[in-house]
């Protein structure tokens, strides 16, 4: 693994941490999880599908996010919001959002799929 921003003391030590860390069982089952809810999430967010996306489907997504993670009723949370916004409008808006005219992927540095992103100082550049 090469790093562009440590000083190469640091690449063993970096390069040692990632070998015991990729061997690790629990990180190997998070990673599968990882993925096996990256690929649920990009079938029901594909822009064929998203316009019947049901309230259950929205609920999960919702309940998956980071920021949710403090709400212990996380159906509570759901709720709330699609009866303040009605779930045509969340479709709408999610629809919008990701593939609209102005979707957010246009709109910053280092998210759409055809833009460097300058931001970042500090890139892995090889495994």
């Amino acid at each position: 693994m090469k790093w562009q921003c440590f000083s190469p003391g640091h690449h063993e030590l970096i390069e040692e941490y990632a070998r015991k860390l990729t061997k690790s069982s629990s990180l190997l089952e998070e990673r599968k999880s990882h993925r096996r809810l990256r690929k649920k999430f990009g079938i029901m967010l594909a822009k064929n599908r998203l316009k019947n996306m049901t309230e259950i489907e929205f609920g999960e997504l919702i309940s998956n996010l980071w920021a949710s993670a403090i709400w212990g009723n996380k159906d509570y949370l759901v709720q709330k919001i699609i009866d303040d916004n009605g779930i045509d409008a969340i479709r709408t808006q999610f629809r919008d959002l990701l593939y609209g005219p102005d979707s957010f992927q246009k709109g910053l540095p280092g998210l759409d799929s055809n833009q460097e992103d300058s931001t970042s100082k500090c890139r892995q550049t090889n495994w």
